[in-house]
């Protein structure tokens, strides 16, 4: 099995998610859990969103954002960077705790990074 599949799996396994993509800075998906879907338009908006906060809190004089969160009715988007290539992003169910869902994004992160 893929190393970076793996990886997303094992944040299946700790943390509520619907979706987890890991994304490179220009909005290209590189893998995906679950594999099947098509993901496209979603990974490209995410580097979109990373991108524009980045611009707008630089114009602020400001450090680029570690994580951005997305939080809706149906749940939370959480980005979070992977060195500075890549963007580990996910949707977590509403009914997950953020607290152990950002600690755990922030691992996986961390391997992804040493993997790319």
């Amino acid at each position: 099995m893929d190393r970076l599949v793996k990886l997303l799996l094992d944040l299946k396994c700790a943390v509520d998610i619907d979706t987890a993509v890991i994304v490179s800075r220009e909005g290209k998906l590189l893998k995906a859990y679950p594999e099947n879907r098509d993901l496209d338009d979603f990974v490209q908006k995410i580097a979109i969103i990373m991108g524009a906060t980045e611009a707008a809190l630089m114009e602020l004089g400001k450090n680029a954002p570690d994580r951005i969160i997305l939080e809706t009715g149906n749940g939370k988007i959480i980005i979070t960077w992977c060195g500075s290539r890549a963007l580990l992003a996910a949707f977590i169910k509403p009914e997950a705790d953020t607290g152990p869902s950002l600690a755990e994004m922030d691992r996986i992160a961390e391997k992804i990074k040493l993997l790319l």
